[in-house]
């Protein structure tokens, strides 16, 4: 009995010692506490400017979006039919759109779009309203410990570290509130990252949740390591396995 109490011991004890074993899935794991940067830099909100293959939904609508509010729910139903219609800047710059054609938006805020979207517009309808919205930015949320990630998109130039997380689901009882590591490709080489840590479990931190993504951005919400569960698991067919031998020794020697 000895000898099988030690054997029991020892397997799990060898079993529990290298977290990479259970868990090969894990992000970032050789992140050091140099390897984070200052908060400071996301409490700042992108301005994030057109690029070359940036994807947009355009509507427009006449007399300062009045349809908007008479007719909701028809809008609402022609709305859904034509979000699927992407606008894409080409390898050039340009974008090219119903009634005013090809316009070079490279380098353009969304904010400076629309304003020029307007003007534009004004030639053809009267008071135009302008809905625009980014149709390809998204960010990445890794959370649960389950090991598939989310991509969470969103059409304003930037979305908070809450929404994106909310939208996932939230933080589950199996990941930590307190280690949530944000990864962004850096401005100069898109191969490096900055890397940040957040603790949203302190009430003096929740502050933190408003911090800005961008396009991009990885959001990873370690998960809790249960050790103990998963060496169980693993140890029992060779406890098993041992408990059929011992039946076996003690059948032929008795």
């Amino acid at each position: 009995m000895k000898f099988y109490n030690l054997f029991l011991i020892l397997l799990l004890i060898s079993l529990t010692s290298c977290s990479s074993y259970y868990y090969p899935n894990l992000l970032m794991t050789n992140l050091t506490e140099n390897d984070f940067r200052d908060l400071k830099e996301l409490q700042v909100a992108p301005s994030q400017t057109i690029k070359k293959g940036d994807q947009f939904n355009i509507l427009v609508y006449p007399n300062n979006g009045e349809a908007l509010l008479i007719y909701e729910s028809d809008i609402r139903r022609i709305n859904q039919e034509v979000s699927n219609i992407i606008y894409y800047v080409n390898e050039h710059g340009f974008i090219s759109l119903p009634l005013i054609g090809n316009i070079f938006v490279e380098g353009l805020t969304l904010e400076t779009l629309k304003d020029t979207l307007t003007k534009l517009y004004s030639s053809y309808i009267t008071d135009p309203y302008i809905f625009l919205g980014w149709a390809n930015k998204k960010v990445y949320v890794f959370s649960q410990g389950s090991g598939s990630g989310t991509a969470v998109p969103f059409s304003n130039s930037y979305i908070t570290l809450l929404d994106a997380i909310t939208s996932t689901g939230g933080i589950g009882n199996e990941a930590y509130s307190n280690k949530i590591i944000i990864a962004r490709a850096t401005d100069t080489n898109k191969e490096d990252f900055a890397f940040y840590k957040i603790n949203l479990q302190d009430k003096e931190n929740l502050y933190l949740g408003n911090i800005y993504l961008r396009d991009g951005d990885m959001i990873y919400v370690l998960p809790k390591k249960k050790f103990v569960d998963k060496a169980l698991a693993e140890i029992n067919p060779y406890i098993s396995l041992f408990n059929t031998l011992l039946i076996i020794i003690q059948f032929f020697i008795l």
